[in-house]
């Protein structure tokens, strides 16, 4: 970072960014000094997290705390529910904790998080760092403000900023939102908190979820590529936030929106941790946003994992070989392209491109540099387990993850084979939890359809050893009535130590169906899931445990027909099987404090 310092920059360590004379900021998370980069090798940024047990809102309007957030769950956004492409390790971080008040002074919740960690405020994705920067004075050292000129301006614009939106969204009420001294930004939240306005406590106006009617559209920007985006399920409250101290603290990645909603109805800023859990239009609206009057081009900097179905494959191709492996000699040589009618176009040169389709559509250089984990030396060091945790893996993510194929895809016995099942004439004692997961059709065997989809059932027990046995899978084809009675009496005979789960389908109908399989089955410890992610990623969590030979079968005469639809998926005509005792196991996983319980 030698060029920083003979800008006149000066670096902040405590906040991982550099200030400029102008007032210009830039953050590189860890990478702010030279002698970091290989420390922090492959890392995500470590901004952007809440505290250990804060709710967050589902997609089903339940809530889950962080931690047991899991991967592909669905949550709420403001644009809709998206899944969870990514959890990260939990790291200890200095947070501020932040209470949230509606507009007429209603006390909504509170929440946790580190100082770094944005939120959305009317003007913006603000930390409590950010906040500092732009109200206090006393948040710069005498060094920054002699280099900072233009501070009082910058401060002075971000206050007239705070009233220009107020009073957009609050017409005549503006005054009352005020405290009383008006100093700085701080505004009133309620009564409570009328003597609490010091310097170390920050209220500022934020958009709040709200699942009230009749509201109008608010808008705000994505997180990340800036893009304006609408929203009529948010109202403007006030979030109260004090420093509090080191807490633990967790991630997700969402996928596309980038946040996420806390029972508090903050939204939540996310970690981020490669390119393909963005989109391909959010790739190249960020690419459009590379602009600057200086003389310093922008460019645009991204770490993945292999993806054979991401458009990431597409733009890396010319890199990859026939077997799906990067070729070595091609490693970080600098190729051009223009976009013409959404398609790449490349060439070997700038001038090729210019001389072909003239100079209205500037052509843009990439590179493509290929590694692998045995490259990150520092990781190795730390984490030796890593590498036996990506042994681990079933055969398509090994190859992804660490082999770093870009062409491979699940093929029947990728996922299961038989071998990896020991079979047992008994039960090995008591277990921990048992659980039957079903998975229901309604279709009987007619003459128009000879094998139409099954209803399936897995009983499956988890063990203090870490180990599962399948006690039994019922497999019918019957129609609805008949299907009704098969679950009840199986109940029955399983008693009521054994949870019932049932799988919900899409929509209203779904939702009725469920609701009356939980009047039938009234006496028992049932719940309902719904189905947020494809087939192979709900089944990878099993079939690793499978794989691993953690799980072992109850001699009976459904073995071969369970083994058989097993190693056929995802190719097999039918995985009603392999969706039920995927289900089973991973509803074994769940923390029973935090289940959706009928």
């Amino acid at each position: 970072m030698e060029l920083y310092s003979k800008l006149r920059g000066i670096p902040r360590k405590a906040f991982l960014e550099w200030i400029f004379p102008s007032g210009c900021r830039v953050k590189m998370a860890h990478l702010e000094r030279e002698e970091t980069a290989y420390s922090y090798q492959g890392a995500q940024i470590p901004l952007l997290c809440v505290a250990k047990g804060t709710p967050v809102l589902m997609s089903d309007g339940s809530y889950k705390n962080i931690e047991d957030v899991k991967l592909w769950d669905a949550v709420q956004t403001l644009k809709g529910p998206r899944n969870v492409t990514k959890t990260f390790s939990p790291k200890i971080k200095e947070c501020v904790r932040v209470e949230t008040f509606d507009k007429n002074g209603n006390f909504l919740g509170d929440q946790y998080h580190p100082t770094d960690h944005p939120i959305l405020t009317i003007f913006g994705w603000l930390s409590w760092d950010d906040l500092r920067l732009l109200v206090s004075p006393n948040s710069f050292s005498n060094q920054h403000r002699d280099h900072c000129k233009s501070y009082e301006s910058e401060k002075n614009k971000f206050h007239t900023s705070l009233l220009f939106s107020l009073q957009t969204y609050l017409g005549d009420d503006v005054n009352s939102f005020f405290s009383e001294d008006g100093q700085n930004c701080f505004v009133k939240s309620c009564d409570a908190h009328q003597e609490a306005w010091k310097l170390q406590q920050l209220c500022v106006p934020s958009v709040l979820f709200s699942q009230r009617d009749n509201l109008k559209q608010h808008e705000f920007s994505h997180p990340y590529t800036k893009e304006v985006e609408r929203a009529s399920c948010v109202e403007i409250g006030s979030s109260f936030i004090v420093p509090f101290g080191p807490l633990e603290v967790y991630d997700i990645t969402v996928e596309e929106q980038n946040h996420y909603i806390t029972k508090s109805a903050l939204c939540n800023k996310n970690c981020f941790d490669e390119l393909t859990h963005f989109t391909e239009n959010q790739l190249w609206y960020m690419s459009s946003r590379l602009r600057s009057v200086s003389r310093v081009s922008g460019y645009i900097r991204a770490t993945c994992n292999p993806d054979a179905d991401s458009f990431v494959r597409k733009i890396v191709d010319w890199y990859i070989n026939c077997d799906g492996f990067p070729i070595p000699e091609r490693s970080g040589v600098l190729r051009w392209y223009i976009r013409f009618d959404d398609e790449m176009i490349w060439a070997d040169s700038r001038q090729e491109l210019i001389d072909k389709y003239g100079i209205e559509q500037m052509p843009k250089s990439f590179t493509f540099i290929p590694s692998k984990l045995t490259d990150n030396k520092i990781l190795m060091k730390v984490d030796p387990q890593y590498l036996s945790n990506l042994m681990a893996l079933p055969r398509v993510e090994k190859m992804r993850l660490l082999e770093g194929n870009w062409d491979v895809r699940p093929q029947a016995g990728d996922y299961f084979q038989a071998s990896w099942f020991k079979i047992v004439d008994a039960l090995p004692g008591d277990p921990q939890r048992t659980v039957r997961f079903w998975d229901r059709a309604a279709t009987e065997v007619s003459p128009t359809n000879l094998d139409p989809d099954s209803t399936s059932g897995t009983k499956m027990h988890k063990y203090a050893n870490g180990t599962y046995v399948i006690e039994n899978v019922v497999n019918i084809k019957e129609k609805p009535l008949n299907v009704e009675r098969t679950i009840l009496n199986t109940a029955k005979q399983d008693t009521a130590r054994c949870r019932i789960v049932l799988e919900q389908e899409p929509g209203g109908s779904g939702v009725a169906d469920v609701a009356n399989y939980v009047r039938l089955l009234s006496g028992f410890d049932v719940r309902k899931v719904k189905a947020v992610t494809d087939k192979v990623t709900r089944a990878l969590p099993f079939s690793a445990q499978c794989q691993a030979g953690n799980v072992m079968l109850l001699k009976g005469q459904w073995n071969d027909r369970f083994l058989k639809e097993l190693e056929n998926f995802p190719k097999g005509k039918h995985d009603d099987d392999v969706d039920s005792a995927s289900g089973a196991f991973n509803e074994l996983q769940e923390d029973a404090s935090v289940l959706d319980l009928f």
